[in-house]
């Protein structure tokens, strides 16, 4: 499993992985901002309905932290485009195969595979975070916006559980990733099944099922990421604890799944 974890570090400075982790930290750098100025422009307000985020909310003890919770969901999302790509790109060129004749340890490489891959994700993921408080806190004045409360003791306290729900958003969105890649073992279909069912399907159940924010996966993942945000109690969702322990066991669920598969079926190309 070692050898596998270093080995696959060579394999970051493939053009599409290091595009990827740059791209989380971009969107951060651009997001951030944005959503300060939206809703601190004459009649902005950053979102829709309940969920508006508005100047007053932003001065809170919660403000920064609902900023960043906003953009990680987007961070959890590329965290998954680029393990599930990454992986299923292996099956698609047939180095899997190869890696497996010198590797027979099938769980041991696939676990030290994806390992290398989330810990690459999650740095990616805290250089963005640590970017996307810098955007903030120096857009946020510049807007008129009061900041005392993000360095608070509370706001402070907010932002440190903040930055343990988005690793384990992305610990999350990896795995789904990885178990699309074992399942579909084509990059484009690893990449497009689970992104339409979070963005398309959920939101589609969620509007005709009451209830589907308790159960479904991508709803339980933005609970958790929404725990220190202001906007969490008018976005339907479900609790955090809740949220916290079935997405455990759909995490857990994945991984046994995609480990079961990858021990058991051939790897023909």
């Amino acid at each position: 499993m070692l050898r596998a974890f270093n080995s696959e570090w060579i394999k970051m400075r493939r053009r599409s992985v290091l595009i990827g982790g740059a791209s989380i930290i971009f969107f951060a750098l651009i997001f951030i901002p944005l959503g300060i100025i939206t809703a601190t422009s004459p009649g902005g307000r950053s979102g829709g309905g309940p969920q508006a985020l508005t100047k007053i909310a932003l001065s809170g003890d919660q403000g920064l932290t609902t900023l960043l919770s906003r953009g990680g969901t987007l961070t959890a999302v590329i965290a998954l485009i680029l393990v599930a790509s990454a992986m299923a790109a292996e099956y698609q060129q047939g180095t899997l195969r190869n890696l497996l004749v010198r590797q027979p340890g099938r769980l041991g490489l696939l676990t030290g595979k994806f390992l290398a891959l989330l810990t690459y994700a999650l740095i990616a993921a805290t250089v963005a975070f640590l970017v996307g408080i810098g955007a903030a806190l120096v857009t946020a004045p510049a807007r008129g916006i009061d900041t005392v409360a993000w360095t608070s003791s509370a706001g402070v306290a907010n932002l440190f559980a903040m930055y343990g729900n988005l690793v384990l958003a992305v610990i999350a969105y990896s795995v789904l990733g990885y178990f699309s890649a074992v399942i579909f073992r084509s990059p484009a279909a690893a990449v497009a099944v689970p992104l339409a069912y979070i963005l398309i399907v959920e939101n589609l159940l969620g509007a005709v099922w009451s209830d589907a924010p308790q159960w479904l996966f991508g709803k339980l993942v933005s609970a958790v990421l929404n725990g220190q945000s202001v906007l969490s109690a008018g976005a339907g969702l479900s609790s955090y604890a809740r949220g916290l322990l079935l997405g455990a066991i759909y995490v857990a669920g994945f991984g046994i799944i995609a480990g079961a598969l990858f021990r058991r079926r051939d790897v023909s190309t």
